[in-house]
């Protein structure tokens, strides 16, 4: 069974960290970072000592010897959690499935209806993952570039106007409207159904996060970029409509513009046409991630009738 952390944990962290190795789920911001990094004794017995922190915290134990150290809270909001931390003592793999099943038991009653988990392509505990209860949605590459203006460079400027706006709190229902028209359907009736799933489901990349969003041809929005920064350099992600030939271009020389350093963008198995250009103006393929989700059972609330008296 796997529980909270206790005070009395710490001296169970040394050898643990000497046995799990490095992570083994990774968040967005872990992933363009392309590194999980080892467990650290130090960061969990900290988190012990939080009356918050430790919440977001379970370990798996057999006779005080950890098996598995996992943490895990919402993405955007309450109806989207994401396993942020997953460490695995290299003696108990298969206990990944019973810990991930029980974590979906905390999930649900904080409200969650998806519980995500993005995790190597090539790593070993996919099969585990995958008995308890999550399924593959796609893999994303990492890409990276040394130099931003370079880049930019090789790509050229667009043939008209940016006409990019910051995004604003009424254009949520048209990003809604730009997923729904971009992602296959498949994913999205893994991913979310409605606005508020799709909302409560959006990754972080990082701090210092913008956004930007193009207007469509023919009204809404036809494109949508994100750009943050960090130690390792920028990051930016884009969504578009086909129905502008010319967006992927506009919307890739404004995620190059935000400086002359380190650039990197993770793209989905889907957008092949990105990959293709990204190569073509000097990106280098890096890591690629599965990303894996699992539908949480919600109570539902059934009416009755009841009578009552009147007057």
């Amino acid at each position: 069974m796997i529980r909270h952390l206790h005070p009395t944990d710490p001296p169970a962290f040394l050898p643990f960290k000497q046995a799990a190795g490095r992570a083994r789920a990774y968040t967005l911001a872990m992933a363009i970072r392309g590194d999980g990094g080892p467990f650290s004794a130090v960061r969990y017995t900290g988190l012990t000592l939080s009356p918050r922190a430790w919440r977001s915290c379970w370990i798996q134990t057999r006779r005080s010897q950890i098996q598995v150290a996992l943490r895990a809270g919402q993405r955007s909001g309450r109806l989207a959690w994401e396993v942020r931390d997953l460490y695995v003592h290299r003696k108990f793999q298969e206990s990944v499935c019973d810990a991930l099943e029980q974590l979906s038991a905390p999930a649900a009653r904080a409200g969650a209806r998806r519980l995500f988990i993005r995790i190597m392509a090539a790593d070993p505990l996919y099969e585990q993952v995958r008995k308890a209860g999550f399924s593959a949605l796609e893999n994303e590459t990492l890409y990276r570039a040394e130099s931003a203006s370079a880049a930019s460079r090789l790509l050229g400027r667009p043939s008209a106007p940016m006409q990019l706006r910051p995004r604003a709190s009424a254009d949520d229902w048209g990003l809604f409207r730009l997923y729904c028209a971009t992602a296959p359907l498949n994913l999205r009736m893994r991913v979310s159904q409605t606005a508020a799933e799709w909302r409560d489901s959006l990754e972080k990349p990082g701090r210092g996060v913008r956004e930007w969003v193009m207007d469509g041809a023919s009204g809404g929005i036809g494109g949508w970029l994100r750009t943050a920064g960090g130690r390792g350099g920028s990051y930016f992600d884009a969504a578009w409509l086909s129905e502008r030939p010319d967006a992927l271009h506009r919307l890739l020389s404004a995620g190059l513009e935000m400086g002359d350093g380190p650039v990197s963008t993770l793209v989905p198995e889907r957008n092949s046409g990105m990959a293709s250009l990204l190569q073509e103006i000097g990106f280098c393929e890096g890591l690629t991630y599965t990303v894996m989700v699992k539908a949480l059972a919600v109570r539902a609330r059934e009416g009755r009738s009841v009578a009552a008296a009147v007057g």
